[in-house]
């Protein structure tokens, strides 16, 4: 595609702003660089799940979460992410996944600073799974 340099610059004044790159040099030659807060963003940003295996295991990859209310945008955030990623809501505040992410999760926790709120466990015996069999295509 064409590139358009004002539409580049804007984007990179956005950035700056929001204090996710720092900038060098001078006019028409400025470099941009990643700050730690837009390193986390972007590894945030490209979370993959990990892939299923040939056969599953049957076992359940559960997450838990109790966020106060005054963090409410952080359990918003998280409940988000995780459908987004491909978590499935089994009842208010608890998700399932059919494969084990604790890496995945360790950073979304500490992304949006709840870790002490978030609990994550496997399940063997998951009642009346058959609708996420389904979903998960098991």
């Amino acid at each position: 595609g064409t590139r358009n340099p004002d539409a580049a610059a804007r984007a990179i004044t956005r950035l700056y702003r929001r204090g996710l790159v720092t900038l060098s040099g001078t006019r028409g030659a400025r470099k941009a660089m990643l700050t730690d807060s837009g390193k986390r963003l972007s590894h945030f940003l490209s979370i993959q799940m990990p892939k299923s295996p040939r056969v599953w295991d049957k076992t359940w990859f559960m997450v838990s979460f109790d966020i106060p209310a005054p963090q409410l945008k952080a359990w918003d955030g998280l409940r988000h992410t995780l459908k987004q990623i491909g978590f499935v809501e089994y009842q208010k505040s608890l998700y399932v996944y059919p494969y084990g992410c604790e890496s995945e999760l360790d950073f979304l926790v500490d992304y949006f600073e709840v870790a002490e709120y978030v609990k994550y466990f496997y399940a063997a015996d998951l009642p009346d799974d058959s609708a996420f069999r389904k979903r998960f295509k098991l």
